[in-house]
This record gives structure tokens, sequence and C-alpha cells, in this order.
């Protein structure tokens, strides 16, 4: 089912005076920007409702800079309009990890993140706060993904409210939910304070992980064989 897709009213005037606005990888012919959001409120399961228990339910929670910006392969709706997007990737490289859910896993030096996506020539992204881009730093609270047979998959994504930006003094980030607290500007400093903060909450178990249920068919590539359901 299609997503609803928000684009906000400077978008739509631009383009409709030509889109040439667009800043546009040559490459590619994609936008290097994002310009519009789409609508997150459908999105399966609960959400962390405090820095710990963000903290708790990411697979890794880390500080990272941006390496490069990577296209994956187009993806087209179960709708059947033949309609794709095409999921925007970031080569990250891990600096400070401030936890791990599972304390034994070793944390990979790069990871493959989830940014977004393209469609019709645009640009999406679900955090109000901008494509990360190369070079720029942030902290991350990111999933590992499972690929449509429940096997784990090199990339991951982050988490509602998980992802947030350092340009210069300040950071970008959501200015609801679990970073309400911090108010309307935060330092670098003040996000890795609340983060340690709450990994610890995580370690000590004071802050517990939302599970989501993720269902895989159990027979690899049919999707009517009986679902297997978990909770992670």
């Amino acid at each position: 089912m299609r997503k609803r897709l928000v684009i906000t009213a400077t978008l739509v005037l631009l383009l409709a005076a030509g889109g040439t606005w667009l800043l546009l990888d040559s490459r590619k012919g994609f936008p290097t920007t994002a310009s519009a959001s789409y609508d997150s409120s459908s999105e399966a399961g609960p959400r962390p409702t405090n820095v710990g228990e963000l903290v708790a339910t990411a697979t890794f929670t880390f500080e990272g800079k941006v390496l490069r910006v990577e296209q994956g392969e187009p993806v087209p709706y179960d709708d059947g309009s033949g309609d794709v997007t095409v999921p925007r990737y970031l080569v990250v490289e891990v600096g400070t990890v401030f936890h791990s859910r599972d304390p034994a896993a070793t944390v990979p030096s790069t990871l493959l993140v989830w940014d977004g996506y393209w469609e019709d020539g645009v640009g999406y992204e679900r955090e109000p706060i901008g494509w990360a881009q190369p070079g720029q730093s942030g902290f991350f609270f990111v999933r590992q993904g499972r690929g449509p047979d429940g096997d784990f998959r090199g990339r991951y994504t982050p988490i509602a409210e998980g992802l947030a930006l350092i340009g210069g003094e300040e950071v970008e980030y959501g200015h609801e939910g679990v970073w309400q607290s911090l108010g309307s500007s935060a330092s670098p400093d003040m996000f890795r304070s609340a983060i340690s903060e709450g990994a610890r909450a995580a370690r000590s178990g004071e802050a517990e992980p939302v599970l989501q249920t993720i269902c895989y068919p159990s027979v690899p590539g049919d999707e009517n064989s009986e679902p297997i359901c978990v909770e992670e």
C-alpha cells in the first residue's frame, strides 16, 4: 500500500515553476537534497518514548561520519501501479559506540544506513532535518534490517527519531518525542551527554527495548507459506 506523501508548499510552488532549482547528482540524475517528507505515522508498532528506550531498542547507537551516498535497487510498490522508489543509502564510518543491544556483537567499522528515498525525481526524508551529506557527522540509532525471507542483511535503518545530524555548534533533530527535553536547540555535547545517560539506563535494565513483531515466510520465497513471527 502506497504511503501518503507529504510535500511542502514550497516544493509544490517550485516544481510548478519548472523544478530546475533542485540540486542534482549529475551521475544519477537524482536530487542530492530532500525536498519533501513522507507520512510515517502509519509505521507499525510502538515507538520509544525516551532516550533510554531509544538506545535500548537500537541494534547499535553510535556517533559516525558519512563517507558517501549510494543508490539502492528500485523497489516497486505492491499496488500494481508500476511505480518505484529508489532507496538512498549512507555509508557511515562508525566512531564512538555508545551502546550495542547485543553486548557480544562486533560493531562494523562502516555501516550501510537507509536515509530516505527518491521517487519521480524528488527526494523524500522521514525526519525533518534534511538529508545527511558526505563529510557530515551525526548520531545514529539503527536497527538491522531483515530480508523478505527473514535473513539479516548488512543494511541498517534508523528507528523513529533515531537520526540527528551535527551542523557546526548545533545538532539538527526533531524537537518532539524523545528529544523534547532538549528544547529547540542543543549542542553536540548535550546530545552526547543525553545518549550516554540513555546507554547507562539501557545497560542497567532501567530502560528496556520497545519490541516490534516481524513476520516472514516459513518457506523462503513462498509468501503463501505459514509465517514465522518474532519480536525483536
